[in-house]
């Protein structure tokens, strides 16, 4: 999903949105076996059904930073766009410098740092954008629907009856091959059906944020409305919290929606250690660091998840670091010392199943949902 979630998107979109007749995916894992039992290779071709056809390459093994190409062929002319290096300032160095590009491991020799990345990103534009959307000024350029085609495209069907096939595709190769995906509509609409039903369910106005997405059906909505299109140009900063962990380079970054329940604010940070706040002050309650001797460095965490039992007086915050799944006391953030073996955290390097048989013999209700 996160290998090719942008290509698939791009091409849909740059197509006028077709509809989309078949998909063929070889996936590998050719260089981070160590690190992952996930891909790290995928190269995927989309065919539409206006006779286009896309080709996705998607790569978390090129050195040097990041790469994003755009090659466009038509029956009248091609065009190329390196939307990155293409507005970069190529440099050598033989002892290196700060920061060069996201995801570059060093900065010796040649490297390709990018001036104005974030506007390079498209972050600035894709904010104002959002803003004036919210403001009633524009129409938004994509929806719901991008995301349902990128989930239908990115998720393999296989029928029942051929089950030996699904296992191939989820080791060795995982190359699974062309497939139709019209078959897949009515389960969808099911689940949309579900979901809405959950939406339904209570009709009490929920004033937390106690998923990354909102909700369970991760709808993202809130029937808050003190805040609309006629007052949201006089917000001003109610607090500021720093977290302290700027790595050296000045580089750091949250890529992670934090959550609020009963007044307070759990998230992570650049650091991936895990903070609770009043919300309303911004004060800290508590911080809880799995490394804390570990040098500063920016990394990449998806936030947390809160669970608490029906009467709420076991409440926990989970979240996964460096392979390790922690559960912390949700009013201290002290480890849960009944989780697992090595005092509050799971090792999730080998097999899932024998670890969360360690959790408890009890069957809890759990969420779960993309958050990138």
């Amino acid at each position: 999903m996160d290998l090719g979630c942008h290509g698939i998107a791009f091409c849909w979109w740059f197509l006028g949105k077709p509809k989309v007749k078949s998909v063929y995916s070889h996936m590998a894992t050719q260089v981070h076996g160590d690190r992952t039992q996930g891909e790290d290779e995928a190269i995927t071709i989309i065919e539409f059904e206006n006779g286009a056809t896309g080709m996705v390459e998607s790569s978390w093994n090129r050195p040097g930073g990041m790469d994003d190409c755009i090659e466009v062929f038509g029956d009248k002319g091609q065009t190329y766009a390196d939307v990155l290096m293409g507005n970069a300032l190529p440099t050598y160095s033989e002892v290196g410098f700060g920061y060069a590009v996201e995801k570059a491991a060093t900065t010796k020799g040649w490297t390709y740092p990018v001036f104005e990345e974030h506007w390079n990103y498209g972050f600035p534009q894709e904010m104002r954008h959002f803003a004036r959307c919210v403001r009633g000024k524009e129409t938004p350029i994509a929806d719901g629907e991008t995301g349902r085609v990128v989930q239908k495209c990115s998720t393999p069907h296989t029928p029942r009856r051929d089950r030996a096939a699904r296992l191939r595709c989820r080791s060795g190769r995982k190359e699974c091959g062309s497939r139709s995906i019209s078959g897949r509509i009515r389960n969808m609409r099911a689940i949309a059906l579900l979901l809405l039903a959950a939406g339904c369910a209570s009709q009490e106005p929920n004033t937390d944020w106690r998923v990354a997405g909102g909700d369970p059906g991760n709808t993202r909505f809130s029937p808050l409305d003190q805040i609309n299109v006629t007052n949201v140009a006089q917000l001003q900063v109610a607090w500021v919290y720093h977290t302290g962990d700027l790595p050296p380079d000045g580089h750091g970054e949250i890529q992670a929606t934090p959550i609020v329940v009963d007044g307070v604010l759990y998230a992570t940070t650049p650091k991936v250690a895990v903070i609770a706040l009043r919300a309303d002050a911004g004060t800290l309650l508590w911080r809880f660091d799995a490394f804390p001797n570990r040098p500063t460095q920016p990394h990449v965490n998806r936030g947390v998840v809160y669970w608490a039992d029906e009467g709420g007086h076991d409440r926990r915050i989970f979240f996964v670091v460096d392979r390790r799944l922690y559960a912390l006391d949700a009013r201290t953030g002290e480890p849960m010392r009944s989780l697992g073996i090595q005092g509050g955290l799971i090792s999730v390097r080998g097999s899932v199943r024998t670890s969360a048989a360690r959790i408890s013999s009890r069957r809890h209700q759990a969420w779960h949902t993309r958050t990138s």
